[in-house]
């Protein structure tokens, strides 16, 4: 991602900034692809992300709202 993308998008949202951040860049025109990466298993610690149906409900409600505020955005 280019620092011109950043520059143009708003961040709202006090959680989930990176969903924002993508879905907020790709509505204002940024191109996009996507890259298949290798996951390592941890080798101390647990991770806090994910894991509840709350946490899911949460990011969703990220992603819809910001899909709703470029929406209403563009259509002025």
């Amino acid at each position: 991602m280019t620092v011109e993308v950043t520059e143009r998008v708003e961040l709202e949202e006090p959680q989930f900034q990176a969903a924002e951040l993508i879905v907020s860049a790709v509505l204002r025109g940024a191109r996009y692809a996507e890259v298949p990466v290798a996951h390592h298993r941890r080798s101390a610690g647990s991770s806090k992300k994910g894991g509840s149906l709350r946490y899911g409900f949460s990011f969703a409600r990220v992603v819809l709202r910001t899909w709703r505020r470029e929406r209403r955005r563009r259509r002025r």
